[in-house]
């Protein structure tokens, strides 16, 4: 099954090109590597003392993968989900749909490098969708996504 990938707008999503595994090797290597330095950071922030090394990374791994959960509402038709983006630019923001899962990845900025954030979030969805009859739109800093579900083509006999 083909893999569908978007870019968020305004509007309905525009689907604007596929990644490639280079492209997604990449993505995972900037969220290790924002996981790595938020790691450090709080390393620093306890006076560099070596022990906690695996508490730090641990910390840091739910602060970027695993804060503010998504909001998933199934409905007879679609799937409404809603991500809090944490004060995620529209211009910093990613979103990948598929037919099976859909991932947003965000980046926060600031005027220190150390201090710019990176959020990940991976939505197992409970049935196949539509990707590109998705939209999304960001209404008072929160991702609203609806996905179509794909109807059932299945037919079952009862013998």
């Amino acid at each position: 099954m083909a893999t569908q990938t978007a870019l968020v707008i305004d509007s309905p999503v525009n689907v604007s090109k596929l990644y490639s595994l280079d492209e997604v090797s990449a993505l995972l290597d900037s969220i290790h590597g924002a996981i790595q330095r938020r790691a450090h950071q709080y390393f620093e922030e306890r006076d560099s003392r070596h022990g906690s090394d695996l508490g730090d990374w641990l910390r840091a791994e739910d602060e970027i993968l695993f804060a503010s959960a998504p909001l998933v509402a199934l409905l007879d038709d679609q799937i409404d989900i809603r991500v809090d983006l944490g004060g995620c630019q529209l211009s910093d923001l990613t979103l990948g749909i598929e037919p099976f899962r859909m991932v947003v990845v965000g980046h926060t900025r600031t005027d220190v490098e150390e201090q710019d954030g990176t959020f990940f979030r991976l939505v197992n969805l409970p049935g196949e969708i539509d990707p590109l009859a998705s939209s999304a739109a960001v209404h008072n800093g929160c991702l609203c996504v609806t996905l179509p579900r794909m109807q059932d083509t299945h037919k079952f006999i009862l013998l």
